[in-house]
């Protein structure tokens, strides 16, 4: 069995056939949250299945599914279809294992963004998700406290301040115009 091939019975209607149903959208899917998080989507096309299948190229090293199509800019891959985007890694999990619970996240234990293998796929909630992402150290601060200060109240250029503290202008930006770093600072400046 493939990786992007449903575990589960089908019985095989078209949604037109259904009680209810009049559209032509091809055969019902199984039903997953939407890629933002929020709510139950429509059935999957199969016309994203059919892409998902012809885009996964197998990483045996690793064990990974690497979606290879197109992709968001943090590497995760995503299927645009009619009116809608897809994140692969949320189809292969509800092809594989069923619908997302609602507010819930599809998780990767591989740390690979484009990974779509189920086995390498977990639920969680978003705070579990961020606990994970601190955990193996992909979400740290660039500046320290004193120097988020320093910038705030001193006059040195942008473009000055990020060469010499080795951060990208946008990081200086956000950290003088408060964007980043508020919660922070009042404790910082209440000590």
């Amino acid at each position: 069995m493939q990786p992007w091939e449903p575990t589960h019975e089908h019985d095989g209607r078209r949604r037109s056939q259904a009680p209810g149903r009049a559209d032509r959208r091809g055969p019902v899917r199984p039903a997953g949250a939407d890629p933002d998080g929020a709510g139950m989507m429509d059935p999957i096309p199969d016309s994203v299945i059919s892409k998902l299948a012809q885009n996964l190229h197998f990483i045996p090293e690793a064990g990974c599914h690497i979606y290879a199509g197109n992709h968001r800019k943090k590497g995760y891959g995503v299927i645009h279809s009619t009116h809608r985007k897809y994140a692969t890694h949320r189809v292969a999990w509800v092809l594989a294992n069923g619908p997302i619970p609602d507010g819930m996240c599809v998780m990767h234990k591989c740390d690979t963004p484009s990974c779509c293998n189920p086995d390498h796929l977990r639920i969680g909630s978003n705070q579990d998700n961020i606990d994970d992402a601190v955990a193996k150290g992909r979400r740290f601060t660039k500046l320290t406290p004193s120097q988020v200060i320093e910038i705030r109240e001193g006059n040195e250029s942008i473009r000055s301040l990020a060469r010499r503290l080795c951060v990208a202008r946008s990081t200086i930006y956000e950290a003088r115009s408060g964007k980043i770093w508020n919660k922070c600072m009042r404790k910082e400046y209440e000590r």
